[in-house]
């Protein structure tokens, strides 16, 4: 991928991680069993999925922007300019 692509997806991931510092966060890990659970992206926090907790699969860790920097080696970098700014 092109140096642009690398730098339009640090700064995208900049402006996740500041949109999500935002965000009031809703704690649902005490929930009871067919109760709406909110998970976020372990990288930029922001909200990845709402499950019920009775759900059969695990949600995901990450968002589907940050899998893709840190697919391509880049979430680290981004990391490094996000707490550079």
């Amino acid at each position: 991928m092109s140096d642009q692509k690398k730098l339009n997806a640090v700064r995208q991931f900049a402006q996740r991680k500041d949109y999500s510092s935002l965000l009031q966060r809703v704690d649902t890990h005490g929930g009871h069993a067919g109760y709406p659970k909110y998970h976020y992206c372990r990288h930029c926090g922001t909200p990845t999925e709402v499950l019920t907790g009775d759900s059969v699969f695990d949600s995901y860790s990450e968002c589907s922007q940050c899998r893709g920097l840190d697919q391509n080696g880049w979430i680290e970098d981004a990391n490094r300019h996000y707490e550079g700014q």
